[in-house]
């Protein structure tokens, strides 16, 4: 799971039509980094998410560190002023995964993603069963 942060912060002060253009190049920059096993999009709002079903969770970890660091290197320029992005991202393992189901997969990366966001953001983070969920 991939979220914007403070995406409020751009969104409000630069219109709609500036973060709309911010979340179709951060698409596009997500697409960039998938090869053709994998699976993502936009989940919600600001949220996107990568599924990369023969990817361990080392691998997991280097790849959301690269695409974070892409994006916090990407230039937006809004009305003369130019502005950095970051993204928070969270990471839950299928080897690890104690569910089922997807939607339990997604819970856990929620997890993760939640916990990068309140610990400081613009960060990857992997889910661990023994951590206590934090709330936001």
């Amino acid at each position: 799971m991939i979220d914007i942060d403070y995406f409020k912060h751009v969104n409000d002060p630069h219109g709609h039509l500036f973060g709309d253009r911010v979340l179709t190049e951060m698409g596009q920059l997500f697409r960039s980094w998938m090869r053709h096993t994998d699976i993502g999009g936009r989940y919600s709002g600001e949220e996107f998410a990568l599924f990369l079903p023969t990817t361990d969770e080392n691998d997991a970890l280097i790849v959301s560190e690269d695409i974070r660091l892409a994006v916090e290197n990407m230039a937006f320029v809004a009305g003369g002023e130019s502005l950095t992005i970051t993204v928070s991202v969270g990471v839950a393992p299928l080897e690890h995964s104690h569910h089922k189901a997807f939607t339990g997969l997604i819970s856990d990366a929620d997890v993760a993603l939640y916990r990068a966001k309140n610990t400081g953001r613009n960060k990857v983070l992997s889910y661990k069963a023994s951590a206590p969920v934090p709330i936001m």
